[in-house]
């Protein structure tokens, strides 16, 4: 799709709440191409490769975070997720969970 690194996501298994299976540790897409779906793109690819019980943490502060994640994934599930308040690193936070291992 292109010539060159656009950006990187990393995943693992360390999770807030344990029914978790997959969190989200790092997601970066490079400004120059940002606003153009890729983001989502790669988010969508992610969670179609690693089905099951998903958590994605954001701080409240950052706010382009926020709306991504809250876009992303209202359109992957369009329902069936919860976002719950937490304190993580001794800040306040968002997590989103949702459990796609069921054919969406």
């Amino acid at each position: 799709m292109f010539d060159s690194l656009s950006g990187f996501v990393l995943v693992n298994q360390y999770t807030h709440f344990s029914d978790s299976q997959y969190s989200v540790a790092e997601f970066f897409i490079l400004r120059k191409y940002r606003r153009r779906g890729i983001g989502r793109q790669v988010a969508v690819d992610l969670f179609d490769r690693f089905r099951g019980r998903w958590e994605i943490s954001k701080l409240p502060t950052n706010l382009p975070a926020l709306r991504f994640w809250s876009n992303v994934i209202k359109v992957y599930l369009t329902e069936n997720y919860t976002e719950t308040v937490v304190e993580i690193q001794n800040q306040k936070g968002v997590i989103s969970c949702f459990d796609n291992s069921i054919s969406i």
